[in-house]
């Protein structure tokens, strides 16, 4: 992104270092509004469009072309609490047919818009041939546990110091058996600035 670019020679001194070739493209995006099912399939906000000029078909193109991507499902970005409109903020893929999905208190100014989100998450086909399964992590809107980090078989949650907590933990573990799940607990994690944001993994 024009705000940081610096950023984009990270895998160019990966790619060189471990003597794998790089391939460039010019698209404009974030990993924090990225994420992908393995399978063909990837999610992000609508963010992606705007930050390249609009222009969908190209911006569909490039994922196809660079990623594989043949089923790039976007939408607007729920929650207005967040300025950034990454979709780590509010939801995050657990494995090719399940989801993770934030959901606030019913008195939040962002429920409505969000629940809309999770139902139409919730009725679009998985990689699998299947509808999404679906979970849900509750949040005041301070916490956001949907931004967490899965490598290999460990899944690294972000913790807020609140009474959603354990909660969030035991979600985890319901929803990915199997994965040694790791709380980490830090006064510097926001909502919309976690784990998965500050992190990427090879």
């Amino acid at each position: 992104r024009p705000s940081r670019p610096e950023d984009n020679n990270i895998p160019v001194v990966v790619g060189s270092t471990w003597e794998i070739p790089v391939y460039t493209s010019a698209i404009v995006h974030t990993g924090g509004n990225y994420m992908s099912s393995g399978f063909g399939q990837s999610m992000s906000t609508d963010l992606i469009y705007s930050e390249n000029s609009g222009n969908e078909d190209w911006v569909d193109s490039q994922m196809e072309l660079y990623l594989g991507i043949d089923n790039y499902v976007t939408m607007a970005d729920p929650l207005s609490y967040v300025s950034i409109d990454h979709i780590d903020c509010w939801a995050k893929m657990l494995s090719p047919d399940r989801l993770l999905v934030l959901q606030l208190p019913p008195s939040h100014d962002d429920y409505v818009a969000l629940e809309a989100a999770a139902d139409l998450l919730e009725s679009t086909e998985s990689p699998c041939g299947t509808d999404w399964e679906v979970y849900r992590v509750a949040s005041s809107g301070s916490e956001g546990y949907t931004n967490s980090l899965i490598n290999n078989d460990h899944v690294y949650v972000p913790l807020f110091g609140s009474g959603y907590d354990a909660a969030a933990i035991a979600l985890y573990e319901s929803a990915m058996p199997g994965y040694t799940i790791e709380g980490f607990e830090y006064g510097g994690w926001l909502p919309s600035d976690a784990l998965h944001c500050r992190t990427r993994n090879v």
